[in-house]
Formats: structure tokens, sequence, C-alpha cells
């Protein structure tokens, strides 16, 4: 099944921010708010940087980075990562590829292609400097599982497109990302959950607290 990465596309785009220069560390650079944004979470309407804009999980943040990568620049990044159907256009018609691509609109991703990028990324095989890999999974939320495991991941909460074409109110939500513990190969993962009931919390935590839950289970103890 193939559909938008929502925010879980936060962690290549953090790739893609420290590659280009536009992110320096976790706390460089602070971006101020603006009104024009029209953030609707509070935990929004402030300054944010790489880390708290990934643990947040702030939308403009993204849409201010991506346009500083520039409409070529961030295809570029796009296409040289091999990110899902690396679509980047957005809604047909509509030229809001550097705002909403990643929304459920053109770029498209399955849990295996998810599975794939996250592989690349942790093995230092993306084309792009080693320092940039490191910053970006320096950035990601970690969460502590059973039995000593700490899980490094994004979530990204969306809506189901209907067979009208139309974004309904059922949501999904993955969690990407990967886990570690002592005595342990790194373990990649990429999980999406897909609500078939409209009315329930943002799929993206609930697809998080799940896996961490059956984590142990999952990969054998």
């Amino acid at each position: 099944m193939a559909i938008g990465p929502a925010s879980s596309f936060k962690l290549p785009l953090a790739v893609m921010g420290f590659d280009a220069g536009i992110l320096s560390d976790p706390a460089t650079p602070e971006w101020p708010y603006d009104a024009s944004y029209g953030a609707v979470r509070r935990v929004d309407r402030q300054a944010h940087t790489p880390q708290s804009w990934m643990g947040e999980s702030v939308l403009w943040y993204s849409r201010r980075l991506v346009h500083l990568l520039g409409a070529h620049g961030f295809a570029r990044y796009v296409t040289a990562f091999g990110y899902g159907n690396v679509d980047v256009s957005g809604e047909r018609g509509a030229n809001n590829g550097l705002t909403h691509s990643w929304l459920n609109t053109s770029l498209l991703i399955t849990p295996r292609e998810q599975l794939s990028f996250v592989h690349r990324l942790i093995n230092g095989n993306l084309p792009v400097a080693h320092s940039a890999i490191a910053k970006a999974m320096s950035i990601t939320p970690s969460f502590a599982a059973a039995e000593g495991w700490v899980i490094n991941g994004k979530t990204g909460t969306g809506y189901v497109r209907e067979s009208d074409g139309k974004l309904g109110r059922r949501q999904y939500g993955w969690f990407i990302g990967w886990a570690s513990a002592e005595q342990r190969a790194p373990v990649v993962f990429a999980y999406l959950l897909v609500d078939d009931k409209s009315g329930l919390n943002a799929a993206g935590p609930r697809a998080r607290d799940d896996l961490t839950a059956r984590w142990v289970e999952l990969v054998g103890g």
C-alpha cells in the first residue's frame, strides 16, 4: 500500500537540511513563528529548532526548510534518495509541491520503501555527507522499550484518500526508524496503521505506542 509519508517525511527532510547546510546542529537554526503560518496547535506557535521541530512535529518548520532547499534542490534530494514514487509536484494544478507534496497528495511510499530508506540511512548509504546522516539521526526522537531496547523513530499522521479521490476522515499513522539494544544488531522498522473508522486519536502516536509496547514480542526477545 502506497500512501503519503506525512510527518515521517521529517526524517529524510532532516538529512536534506543538514546536508545542504540549512540546518547546523540540534539547536540551530532557531526560527521564529510567524502568524502567517496559521498554526492551530499552541506548541507550533513559538520559535523552534531542528530538535524541537522533530520532537513536536512542526509543519511550518518543514515548509520553511523545503522553501530554502528550493524546488530543484528538493526534487533532486528526493530523487537521489529514491524515496517512494519521487513525485513532489503536489496537488494537480495547485503548484503546491513545496508545501503539500508529502501530505498524501503526490509523494507516496510503501512500508517496504520506508524500510529501505531507514536501512540506507543507518548504514550510511545515502548520497549525502555522513555528518548529515549522523546529525539527522541525533535529533530523531527516542523511546524506551522493554528489555533495554531504545527505539528511535518518527511518527506521521494523515487522512486516507477514499475511493472518490478525496481525503476522508479515517486516519493512517506511520512510525519509522530503528531500534538498538546491548549485544543486538540495530533493527529497522516501518509500521503503518490504517483506521477502519473515524474519530480516533492521532494515528501516528498510536502506531508508535503500539509498536513500542509489542517490540520485544516482535523481535523475539
